[in-house]
């Protein structure tokens, strides 16, 4: 509990160690650090059921459904060669290569118009796992009694991910498609066989050339003076999906002007309710863009990557500090009292200021030091007796850079 406080509370978290600084949030030495990161033992299975129960109650819906938001980032650890699993990864065509690790987050969105969010669920992706192999577990172990919306990028815009959705009761999917995809209509009656099988697919559906008009479309102006246009098409299914049909969305920004402030529109694919608001879906999928802010600051506030550590259940344990360490500011955003720099937009009157994690973080140390903290305080231990005389240690066993299918193809193509 100390190690959270101080997460929660520091101005910038360099490294875990330097965490024993923080006074008085931190009251043990140095070593515990350690300790803790190696031994800690904790149920994750509990953990996650405390977190669903104990939402904010101003979270806030769309359309009836709550907004939860999928997303992968990486822990880079390019010189970590005793670090177990270590991968090849790639963020994009163009991006350059990290070596590390990658961890699945589900989020839950709390309010809009800000970046908060409620973290649910963490998971590390194995080099034997996919993004959506553990996406999906990290799903299941949702409470099934009320209507989610799982907004997705176009990493998750396939039927891989919709397949294992279909039987989940309560779950709808907001994913990204790319500009160039190609869905089908339904098989209308003169088109099927009078023998052998029926068919699955009807008429192709390019995005970038609808072959119809869109069956609903609307437009609204922003408040900075650009108009955002929404289109959409229902009854369409993925190639390897024909059973899961949903409607596509095309979403296009333009300026006063009238030129696009895109060069491509963005295309989603929704699988819930077809007759919900086009501009609640186009909210929904804008509202993912927060964990992405919640990443930002995971990892230049909290220090989510600042955990050197060449032990797997340590980084796990260190992920799991960092996430509850946001919860509690999560928590205390509705403090009274809250000291604003002077740069900061001061309240006036009744006006409404918006409350940032970052805001919180300068004061949790001071409501901190109000409440107290529920940790036992530390007891004396003495001075440790060290290593015993003629004790040498192994050497720590090194570990290669785990490398896909196509990576060891390639490696070997070079080597030719």
């Amino acid at each position: 509990m100390d190690l959270v406080d101080a997460i929660s509370s520091t101005e910038r978290v360099s490294s875990p160690v330097a965490l024993s600084e923080v006074k008085p949030a931190f009251r043990r030495k140095f070593s515990s650090v350690y300790d803790v990161l190696r031994h800690a033992v904790f149920d994750e299975a509990t953990l996650r059921q405390v977190l669903q129960t104990h939402l904010p109650a101003d979270c806030q819906r769309i359309g009836g459904y709550e907004v939860y938001v999928l997303d992968a980032t990486f822990l880079e650890r390019a010189e970590a060669k005793t670090l177990a699993d270590r991968r090849c990864l790639r963020q994009g065509a163009d991006a350059a290569v990290q070596y590390g690790h990658k961890y699945s987050w589900l989020v839950r969105m709390v309010e809009l118009g800000t970046s908060w969010v409620a973290p649910m669920d963490i998971d590390r992706i194995s080099s034997q796992q996919t993004d959506i192999q553990v996406g999906i577990s990290q799903i299941k172990r949702l409470s099934s009694q009320t209507e989610k919306a799982i907004v997705a990028d176009g990493s998750y815009g396939n039927a891989k991910f919709l397949r294992q959705l279909v039987g989940l009761v309560g779950v709808s999917a907001l994913v990204r498609l790319r500009h160039n995809r190609t869905l089908f209509e339904r098989p209308t009656p003169e088109m099927q066989k009078p023998r052998g099988c029926k068919r699955k697919h009807g008429a192709a559906f390019r995005l970038n050339l609808p072959p119809r008009p869109p069956e609903r479309q609307v437009e609204q102006v922003l408040a900075d003076g650009r108009t955002l246009r929404i289109q959409a098409w229902q009854d369409l299914h993925l190639k390897d999906l024909a059973s899961q049909t949903g409607m596509v969305l095309r979403l296009e920004l333009f300026r006063p002007d009238g030129s696009a402030c895109y060069k491509r529109p963005t295309f989603v694919f929704w699988t819930g309710d077809p007759t919900l608001d086009l501009l609640a879906l186009a909210g929904m999928y804008l509202w993912r863009f927060g964990i992405e802010h919640a990443f930002r600051f995971l990892k230049q506030q909290l220090g989510l990557n600042r955990c050197r550590s060449t032990h797997l259940s340590s980084l796990k344990r260190w992920m799991w500090c960092c996430l509850l360490a946001y919860w509690q500011l999560l928590l205390l955003r509705h403090s009274l009292n809250l000291v604003r720099p002077a740069w900061y937009p001061q309240r006036h009157n009744s006006d409404r200021c918006v409350t940032t994690p970052r805001l919180v973080q300068r004061n949790a140390g001071w409501i901190f030091s109000q409440l107290g903290t529920p940790a036992c305080a530390p007891k004396r231990s003495g001075k440790g007796l060290g290593r015993p005389q003629g004790y040498h240690p192994a050497p720590r066993e090194h570990f290669r850079t785990v490398l896909t299918r196509r990576q060891r193809a390639a490696q070997a193509s070079a080597a030719a």
